[in-house]
Order: structure tokens, then sequence, then C-alpha cells
């Protein structure tokens, strides 16, 4: 079991590499992001990228490993650069949906996804986090920091049940939605002025 949720987290670092490759239109935030829909019509998996702030010239960040003869103090040397942040997380409930916000800040390319999962597995140390609701959406923030922990937000009322968010590497920050119904319709959009990845999860039938 562990051996598989390692395959998958390296599937997420391999994720963003690819998604990297791509660059956001400021203008038009809805078509930096793709789908994959089920019979049903409701997007399964969404993906796409964020310019945040003034990032360098020189491309999209990648993530790679140091020569092996080489030392190095620096940390965080297998980490995209620059760097964005992960500033806030936060919740809203609409009139036909419930709202997680992702607040991001600092200069960088970040690569988002956001999937349906059957547990919620955390990809750092492979820790199942608990966070109730008959579905568990997973959301990955990629080439990004968290310069502060998040504590667990619990909803009382609207389309989900409590939100998990935690750094699992010097470069990715990992989400979960615990949902009230099972595998709601959601979108997500990621979006420049204000810097941000807006998750909405629908009640039936909105």
């Amino acid at each position: 079991m562990r051996h598989r949720r390692l395959i998958a987290f390296g599937g997420t670092l391999l994720c963003f590499t690819a998604l990297v490759g791509c660059q956001s239109n400021p203008e038009s935030p809805a078509e930096s992001s793709t789908s994959t829909v089920d019979n049903s019509g409701n997007a399964e998996t969404e993906t796409g990228t964020i310019q945040v702030g003034n990032p360098a010239i020189a491309g999209p960040p990648s993530i790679t490993l140091p020569p092996v003869d080489t030392p190095s103090t620096d940390t965080d040397t297998n980490s995209p650069s620059p760097l964005a942040e992960v500033t806030g997380v936060t919740t809203e409930h609409l009139y036909d949906s419930s709202r997680v916000t992702y607040q991001l800040d600092g200069n960088g390319t970040v690569a988002w996804k956001v999937e349906y999962v059957s547990e919620a597995v955390r990809g750092g140390d492979s820790k199942v986090v608990d966070v109730g609701g008959r579905s568990i959406i997973q959301i990955d923030l990629m080439g990004v920091t968290a310069p502060q922990p998040f504590p667990p937000i619990t909803a009382q009322d609207g389309t989900i049940m409590a939100v998990e968010t935690a750094s699992v590497s010097s470069s990715i920050v990992q989400s979960f939605i615990g949902t009230a119904a099972a595998r709601p319709e959601f979108r997500a959009t990621g979006t420049e002025l204000p810097d941000q990845l807006v998750v909405d999860i629908f009640f039936a039938g909105g």
C-alpha cells in the first residue's frame, strides 16, 4: 500500500513538470485550465497554471536534482525557483455552491491539479488525513511554499464538511476537501489580480 502511495505522489511531481510548461492567460483565466469528465458530464480532474507576480524571464520552473559530487547547504535546492506562496485558505457559502479559495503571493509559476480521490493520503509522508464527508477532493498546488501552517476548517453548512491543508514538501502544498454529498460537481478556476485558485463545489442540480 505504501509503495502505491509513493507512486501516486511521484505522479503528482510528474504532473507538475508537465503543467508548468503552459502559461496562463491573465485576461481569460478559465482558458488556462483543462478538464476530464466522466459520463455524467461532471469534471473529474481539472488542471492549470497561474502566473503569480513577476517571475524570472528565464522560463517556467522545473524540479531538478543537484549534481551528486556538488555539496549544497541550501535545503531547497530541489525546489523550483522562484516560488510563489500560499498565504491563506478561506471558505464561503454562495447561493448555489461552497467556495474554497487558495490565496497566492510572491513570484512564480504555480501549477495546480484538482481531482476526486478515494482517500486523503498526504504525499509527503503517506499519512491518511481524516477530512470526513462522503467524497474527497484533492488539491495539489505545485511550485509554491507555505510560510505559515493552515488550521483545519470545519464547515457547518453548505456543500463542504471540512478542509485540511498542509505543505508536503518545499515546493508542494496539498489540500483535501470533504464534501457533504457524494461526488458533487466542482469547478476549479485560476485567477490573476488577485492571484488565487478558486474551487467551487456545487449543490446537486446547481
